[in-house]
């Protein structure tokens, strides 16, 4: 049954991987040498993103058949895929009114193919996974949270494995043609071709999970024990949110949205600035491969990492600090007075290194999500910790409609390598916090102090 889960979860991520190196490529062969026109599309995208994940992911993960679900939102992934790579192609053939028509259009294009590629990940990591995984009646509830960690372990080097792959392949195939419009084609029509044959053993693979699995039949089954008035409406926006700020992991989700502030990444802004910078697409697909093969790596050590720490919030605080080292090294070279292509691929390598701490820190805090938010509210509590990190992605895509020219690169990297040091600040101080708390529990007998501090004793006894 979970091989099924792996080939599906392998289909679906090549898909997103293939799409978000495609785009901003082609952003980059149509507009040389300004990041303005990819901002302005990722800031349009991450925008309605934050506004609309908490809803989308409380109906994705709480209220209707699972299968039907993940039709709907495999569907119009894939046909908004489609019209996003075309909509590129006419605006790259198009001029004057036509074209800023095209470009309008890609805005919403590219929003419902972000949305729904987040909406699937949710429900299949959010939902899919944990209930499969933690709604036995196994008594051995630590055997289950290993085996969770295992499973997330695995999903998550089957979606690098996808990043290393895909965008490798689309810059052999891209570089392999010298005029701008023979490559837009190209890369249209690699982007189509596998949309459209990948899109039925996608489907298929996902029936195989479903039939095999009873447990996944109903939404209410594993909201019976308690809290089942929690299911009777969908929260509002105001709700969705309050609940969100309740967590107890609210401040390890924000240091974890903090990250994603950052342009030191295989995204892409980086990814035009690498074009701008003439390096060799093929290149640029082997450092993306690269930042993959480290983050694969940081999934095989994670089940065995965790374990040594023995917490996750200990894994998670080692992890976020040696990411920000890192990136304190990136933003180093940018300071020093060094050739140019020198520090581009000290950058590269530094960036491709950083992936095996952030990858360790993802699963951490997707383990948290899993194991520690109730699961009548986990869509909600998940749909907002997605918000929150498009926010960050906001912020910087807004700072780079600012610094929108290749040579204003630097001020962004400054800005980043703020953002990380710190997020690893405020986790730092996140965990220190549970670590009194438990502390004060200890040497408080009373009912009252063991009653406010038990759910945070819990996430460092129970990880």
């Amino acid at each position: 049954m979970y091989w099924w889960l792996y080939a599906s979860r392998a289909i679906s991520t090549t898909y997103n991987r293939l799409f978000e190196f495609a785009v901003p490529v082609m952003f980059a062969t149509i507009w040389e040498n300004t990041f303005v026109y990819a901002a302005i599309f990722d800031f349009f995208v991450y925008v309605l993103c934050a506004i609309t994940m908490p809803k989308i992911a409380d109906l994705v993960v709480a209220k209707y058949d699972r299968l039907n679900v993940m039709y709907v939102v495999i569907a119009s992934r894939n046909v908004a895929m489609i019209c996003t790579v075309l909509l590129l192609y006419f605006v790259s053939v198009s001029w004057s009114a036509v074209r800023v028509a095209c470009y309008v259009c890609l805005l919403v294009s590219g929003t419902i193919a972000d949305i729904s590629s987040r909406a699937n990940t949710i429900a299949i990591e959010k939902d899919w996974i944990p209930t499969l995984l933690l709604s036995s009646d196994d008594d051995d509830k630590e055997s289950s949270r290993n085996k969770l960690s295992k499973m997330n372990a695995t999903i998550r080097r089957i979606d690098l494995c996808g990043k290393l792959v895909a965008p490798f392949l689309f810059g052999l195939v891209f570089d392999a043609f010298h005029s701008p419009e023979s490559k837009i084609r190209v890369g249209l029509l690699f982007v189509i071709g596998y949309v459209v044959f990948a899109s039925i053993p996608e489907i298929y693979t996902l029936r195989q999970v479903y039939k095999k699995s009873p447990v996944l039949y109903s939404k209410i089954q594993c909201l019976l024990d308690d809290d089942t008035s929690m299911i009777d409406k969908t929260p509002s926006f105001t709700q969705a949110w309050r609940t969100y700020f309740k967590q107890n992991l609210l401040f390890a989700s924000i240091a974890c949205g903090m990250l994603y502030a950052n342009i030191l990444s295989s995204g892409s802004i980086m990814t035009q600035y690498l074009v701008s910078n003439e390096i060799p697409l093929s290149q640029i697909g082997g450092f993306h491969g690269l930042g993959a093969l480290f983050g694969i790596f940081g999934t095989l050590i994670w089940p065995r990492f965790r374990n040594l720490s023995k917490s996750l919030s200990r894994a998670g605080e080692c992890s976020i600090v040696t990411f920000a080292i890192m990136m304190c090294l990136c933003g180093l070279v940018f300071v020093l007075n060094i050739d140019s292509t020198t520090r581009v691929y000290v950058m590269m390598i530094s960036v491709a290194v950083s992936r095996l701490p952030v990858w360790t820190f993802d699963l951490m805090i997707t383990q948290l999500l899993q194991d520690h938010v109730h699961s009548s509210v986990r869509g909600v509590v998940s749909g907002c910790h997605v918000s929150v990190f498009t926010f960050f992605n906001i912020t910087i895509y807004s700072l780079t409609i600012v610094f929108h020219k290749a040579n204003e690169f630097s001020n962004l990297v400054y800005i980043s390598v703020s953002f990380v040091v710190a997020a690893a600040i405020m986790f730092v101080t996140w965990r220190a916090f549970l670590l009194k708390e438990k502390e004060s529990c200890d040497t408080d007998d009373s009912d009252e102090s063991k009653e406010t501090t038990a759910s945070y004793i819990s996430l460092l006894e129970r990880s």
